[in-house]
């Protein structure tokens, strides 16, 4: 029983973890906010288990949101894994560059604060 537990502290260590990377970054401005969404554990007969979670990236400039389902074994907690999903997310499934350098819509045309907005 403890190890899951464990488990979800390093989860949501590291989720709070980007989320205060991406508050700090002078890019984005906490304008992608990741949360946990839900979690399940199945346990196996020999008193394994595995944790199964669900994170929603939410873009607080256009209000689209992105989720993704992961468990235990991929190692969410290793950040790597975290933002290589995050940055998919933003780039292809957002498509934040798809703006000319010129267009407001750019980001490095956005001036917004994001980290003083509220996600939900």
């Amino acid at each position: 029983m403890g190890r899951h537990k464990n488990e979800d502290r390093r989860v949501n260590r590291a989720v709070r973890h980007y989320n205060k990377l991406m508050a700090e970054d002078e890019l984005w401005r906490g304008r992608f906010v990741l949360q946990q969404i839900q979690k399940d554990r199945v346990t196996y007969p020999d008193g394994s288990g595995t944790q199964y979670y669900r994170y929603r990236l939410y873009d607080k400039h256009t209000g689209e949101i992105a989720e993704s389902d992961w468990n235990s074994e991929f190692q969410i907690t290793e950040l790597g894994t975290l933002f290589w999903w995050v940055n998919e997310v933003i780039t292809k499934e957002f498509d934040v560059w798809k703006h000319d350098r010129e267009d407001p819509e750019n980001p490095y045309n956005i001036t917004v604060d994001y980290r003083k907005v509220r996600a939900f």
